[in-house]
């Protein structure tokens, strides 16, 4: 067994061979006949002795196999139907069984090299020509000449480019201590190996392939072709199915095939090296795109008289480096403070009805050419009115109408004042306009489902009630009454056994209580069997009554203290009697020992007898023993947690909430458990999409002039996504006024701006990860500060664009503490040791096509910048680990092995393992196949930039 040569948590074999092939040896070669394996047998016959037998065994080889079994093959590299095959990699497959590869090989290793029996073929479309199925044969193909010359290698190489690959690592002392730990771990666990063959073919950008798994050897060939056995007899074992010196069309035999197609953008390591923070000079295009809205002339007979003419635009995202906008409703100018107040008394009448002047021809103050008799004024809305109190009440805590003055921390005076944010909230009405048939069908449905809900409820709410009152009449007094300081033992015990159905799901001292009821003395007398017995108007107790005085085994049956035990006294009489008996014991006409006279009566004597009685004795006080005032059976038991674990309140509910289906069911107070509250529609999907869709500059100005292959970091705006998402919920629920749809107006089926589907920590506490609270809840505050609990406000949002996370869409995203590598603190690197604290998973993500991927993390953005004795974050992008790669690098490389520095292997053409430029590659280590594979593993690769890097 060769050595192992480990790569990382993976060991690669040059080769593995099991069972009965393992002991051929040279002498069991020859060069046509069937490989030989020399055995020596124990044979035993009856009667005779042990004797060894030597016999030869012969094995098949590739000239018996006619076809293999499609299942053998576990993964091929790439899988079939891929059209973006990195060409920069190797194809390959990979076989179940960890010595396949070299099951059927007619030859023993040498110099740790073993040709596989098999080979892998990658030819394009018009370097073979399918072959019609003949008797006894494959499907098969005609590989022309050129193709043999250009896309095989030569045979005498194969060895190099076939290894065996093990999940864990092969480590011992000795070779044979190597073997033998291997053998043990797959004899534990077969899957924890596999074989694989690589083909050794350059592949080209852009091209369709074809792979076919061939035999390599002649006879293998044959066979599959369904030719005549004294043919494939007549050829060496040895010989190879194609030649190099002499290149012709052969026709293969094909065990198994599959398509697939490369494409030129290269692999993760290449596309990942091309990402580049962004530059000073493009962040600055980024801050500088325009972004004033004209507000000069709104309409209504508003005019704004500022000196810029406009307010600055709001959207989802912001530079960086971007200082923070003054809102307009902040503005202490005189032109700005004016516009505001115009602004209010004009959409305030959507709250409070314009008062018609005296005179019937009073001019209209908003509208030109129009008097008060019009038709009522049709102004622009008030954004989240239904989150506010009546329009009758203006002096309320939360008023309909808008207040100029009282700007500072008020959301609803603050969205409707600002023209940059009700822009926003328009957006969001807009898009609600654009889909309201499609929204108040799912409302209906989600609705209809309540309904159903509703009904079921009601009906459990009559079983609750049923239940209640008896537990409150007939359970509460009983346990109250036996509680570990009045206990009564007749009542503790009645309790408990009309209790027993519930032992097993109640819990006591952190323990099922039939366990612990199984500790009691008697065990079985607390059953429901034994209840059922004993219990008062039963067979048992009516059949007692009739044989003795009125009311005593009536009164034992209910487990009152009886007055005398017949049996225990007997026995007990019996006890003292012997014990008080002069030494000789004198009977009628008899005159013997008490011993003597025992054993004539069948016992073993006076000893045994009175031992056993006394054994006795315990066990015939079973029914004192249950109402022995001195020893009630469960004075230790805390009544009041049974009373609160089977109270109906609580366990109805809990039964309730497991059959409902899962959905925005919300349930009342704690007194009436059972009473869910209107439902609200939820619609969680990202409604960032929506809003993209209607142009990329609400999500950030600009976005188009980013070059390709960037990294950049943003910073969200909290204010604009609240305000877009109150549009949305206010006009939802516009809609659901008009259609009379029966659900409050002041739900938030809108709390999903960006998407947080793909984080499994958004699926174990969906509501943190929300973008908006429910607005209901959001009170006089200001706006901008209405995340979940634990949420900051101002998230940081890192960009991605280009083709890599398009091509590797599952690649692995996340911050990662950096630590000072040197004591002058001026080298930084990802921390050694990665926990919790040092890990930061992504809070949301968010794709526009073509190519811009946003993750944001709830990080502070000077934190991750660093500064000082800080070192800040490191943004990481991670190819997934799993789907293993074998290839090399596109880009030169000092450290490992790229095709530049393969100069003599053209596309198209195979790598020869046997050249200098081959073993003149970074890595080379030997010609071992597994040295090759180790060498040729690209390992996944990660992509650290600091954060401060992305700030110009």
């Amino acid at each position: 067994m060769p050595a192992a040569n480990d790569q990382a948590q993976y060991s690669f074999l040059p080769w593995l061979r099991r069972g009965i092939i393992g002991q051929a040896v040279a002498s069991g070669i020859s060069d046509k006949d069937m490989v030989s394996v020399s055995l020596i047998l124990d044979v035993t016959g009856e009667g005779e002795a042990p004797q060894k037998v030597q016999h030869n065994v012969q094995v098949y080889g590739p000239g018996n196999i006619s076809s293999i079994d499609n299942r053998v093959v576990v993964r091929t590299l790439p899988r079939a139907g891929v059209r973006n095959f990195e060409p920069n990699y190797l194809c390959g497959i990979e076989f179940y069984d960890e010595d396949f590869a070299w099951r059927y090989t007619p030859a023993i290793p040498a110099s740790g090299k073993l040709q596989p029996w098999l080979w892998l073929i990658v030819l394009k479309n018009d370097e073979f020509t399918r072959r019609d199925i003949v008797e006894h044969g494959l499907s098969s193909i005609e590989v022309t000449a050129v193709a043999v010359q250009s896309a095989l290698p030569d045979p005498s190489t194969i060895w190099a480019w076939a290894h065996t690959h093990l999940n864990f690592k092969a480590e011992g002392a000795t070779p044979d201590a190597v073997g033998q730990l291997i053998q043990a771990q797959l004899d534990a666990n077969p899957n924890l190996g596999c074989s694989r063959i690589l083909c050794p073919r350059r592949l080209q950008a852009e091209t369709n392939y074809t792979a076919f798994l061939v035999p390599s050897f002649e006879k293998g060939r044959l066979s599959g072709l369904g030719k005549e056995a004294d043919a494939i007899n007549d050829i060496a074992n040895t010989q190879a199915s194609w030649s190099k010196t002499n290149p012709v069309a052969i026709d293969f035999p094909v065990y198994y095939e599959w398509e697939f197609g490369t494409k030129a953008d290269g692999d993760f390591e290449s596309l990942a090296g091309k990402l580049k923070p962004i530059s000073a000079a493009e962040a600055k295009t980024l801050e500088t795109v325009n972004r004033l809205i004209d507000a000069r002339d709104p309409g209504w007979g508003l005019h704004y008289t500022g000196a810029t003419g406009g307010v600055m635009m709001q959207t989802a995202l912001q530079p960086f480096n971007q200082p923070p906008d003054i809102a307009i409703t902040d503005s202490p100018v005189a032109e700005d403070k004016s516009f505001i107040k115009n602004l209010a008394d004009l959409i305030n009448l959507g709250a409070y009805p314009y008062t018609v002047a005296a005179a019937a021809s009073a001019p209209n103050p908003y509208f030109a050419d129009s008097n008060s008799n019009d038709d009522p004024l049709v102004v622009p809305p008030l954004y989240g009115s239904f989150y506010r109190d009546s329009v009758l009440n203006p002096t309320s805590s939360t008023p309909a109408q808008v207040n100029p003055v009282a700007l500072q921390k008020d959301w609803y005076n603050q969205l409707n004042l600002n023209p940059a944010l009700r822009i926003a909230a328009g957006q969001g009405t807009a898009v609600v306009q654009k889909n309201q048939e499609t929204l108040m069908d799912r409302a209906w449905d989600q609705l209809s489902q309540n309904h159903e809900v509703h009904q079921l409820v009601k009906k459990w709410n009559f079983s609750l009630a049923i239940s209640q009152s008896f537990f409150n009449k007939r359970f509460i007094p009983a346990l109250q009454s036996t509680t570990p300081q009045t206990a009564d033992s007749v009542k503790a015990f009645m309790n408990l056994a009309f209790m027993a159905p519930m032992h097993q799901v109640l819990t006591i001292n952190n323990q099922s209580f039939a366990a612990s009821i199984q500790q009691k003395y008697i065990p079985s007398a607390y059953s429901r069997s034994f209840t059922k017995l004993i219990r008062p108007g039963g067979p048992l107790v009516k059949r007692l009554n009739t044989k003795v005085a009125p009311g005593t085994i009536f009164i034992i049956a209910t487990f009152t203290p009886i007055i005398s035990n017949v049996l225990y006294n007997a026995v007990n009489t019996i006890i003292n009697y012997l014990n008080n008996l002069n030494r000789l014991l004198i009977f009628p006409k008899l005159s013997v020992t008490k011993d003597l006279f025992l054993k004539t009566q069948g016992f073993a004597g006076y000893v045994p007898v009175l031992q056993a009685l006394n054994g006795l004795l315990p066990y015939v006080r079973i029914t004192t023993i249950i109402v022995d005032p001195a020893r009630p059976p469960a004075n230790d038991v805390l009544y009041g947690t049974i009373a609160d674990q089977v109270n109906p309140q609580k366990t109805f509910t809990a039964k309730l909430r497991a059959m409902l289906p899962a959905g925005p069911v919300v349930f009342g107070t704690i007194s009436s458990p059972l009473a869910p509250a209107f439902t609200i529609p939820e619609f969680p999907e990202a409604m960032y999409k929506a809003l993209a869709k209607s142009s990329t500059d609400y999500i950030l100005p600009g976005l188009s002039k980013i070059p390709p292959n960037r990294v950049a970091l943003f910073l969200s705006n909290q204010s604009f996504i609240e305000s877009y998402m109150t549009g949305l919920n206010h006009e939802l629920s516009r809609e659901y006024l008009w259609r009379e749809l029966p659900v409050p107006l002041n739900g938030t089926g809108f709390r999903q701006f960006w998407d947080s589907r793909d984080s499994q920590q958004a699926t174990n506490n969906p509501e943190i990860f929300k973008d908006i609270t429910a607005i209901s809840s959001w009170g006089g505050t200001a706006i901008g500060t209405h995340t979940p609990q634990g949420s900051a406000t101002q998230r940081m949002v890192i960009l991605v664009k280009g083709e890599l996370l398009r091509k590797y869409p599952n690649t692995e995203i996340f911050l990662q503490k950096a630590e000072w590598k040197d004591p002058h603190n001026k080298s930084r690197g990802p921390v050694t040791v990665t926990t919790d604290a040092t890990l930061r998973q992504p809070l949301f993500f968010a794709q526009i096509d073509p190519d811009y991927k946003f993750v944001g993390f709830d990080l502070d953005k000077a934190l991750a910048i660093g500064g000082g004795p800080d070192p800040g974050w490191f943004f990481v992008l991670k190819e997934r680990a799993g789907d293993i790669h074998f290839g090399l690098d596109i880009d030169a490389s000092s450290s490992d092995p790229s095709w530049p520095a393969l100069r003599d292997t053209a596309e198209n053409n195979c790598i020869d393992a046997g050249s200098s430029g081959f073993k003149n590659l970074p890595g080379y280590s030997g010609d071992r196949a597994d040295r090759i594979a180790a060498m040729f593993y690209q390992q996944p690769f990660m992509l650290f930039v600091h954060v401060s890097r992305m700030v110009s």
